[in-house]
């Protein structure tokens, strides 16, 4: 899955939580950003935007799109940093490699497999991607799923323009199930 995806999937993951969410928070939520209440703007989350120079903008907790400043994190060799959809970030592996005894590891080579053998991903052998703490799940299912859809296309006027933003939550067009955050 790509970066984008995954954060737009952790943006959605942040608007079905959220207790109250403002018009802005929901702005910056569809636009992948995060709400910096002291600027009153949208910034990319994990850039130093508002933030002091060894610091950059994270998620202040799960129930909101607000971001806050903390320092920024040194990721091992073959890491990048992602968004906690808890608050804060963490490291792991960068984009097509599997962490494995330790190491980030190249997906779908030999890497460090033996003869014949190649690596895969935990969950290759489900049927459907999605990523940790979520599951695919029919869009009826989905709690928060038609209000986030409502809302969104309120905000843009436009309910196609929803739905478009909504399309990267899809995990399975013949079941019309999205990617959908497992509650607590």
């Amino acid at each position: 899955m790509s970066k984008n995806k995954s954060n737009a999937i952790l943006f959605m993951f942040l608007y079905f939580k959220a207790n109250v969410v403002i018009s802005q928070d929901i702005e910056c939520l569809v636009s992948s950003e995060l709400y910096h209440r002291g600027t009153r703007r949208c910034y990319q989350p994990l850039e130093t935007g508002p933030c002091q120079e060894r610091e950059w903008l994270v998620l202040e907790s799960s129930i909101s799109g607000v971001g806050v400043c903390q320092s920024k994190l040194t990721c091992n060799i073959g890491e990048q940093a992602y968004l906690n959809p808890y608050g804060g970030a963490y490291c792991d592996c960068e984009e097509g490699k599997e962490s494995f005894r330790g190491k980030c590891e190249n997906k779908f080579t030999q890497s460090i497999c033996n003869q014949g053998e190649i690596l895969l991903p935990r969950n290759f052998l489900k049927q459907n991607y999605c990523p940790q703490k979520f599951s695919c799940t029919s869009i009826t299912n989905c709690p928060g799923y038609s209000k986030a859809k409502n809302d969104i296309g309120q905000m843009f006027g436009k309910k196609s323009e929803a739905v478009e933003f909504l399309k990267s939550f899809v995990c399975d067009k013949k079941t019309s199930s999205i990617c959908c955050p497992e509650y607590d």
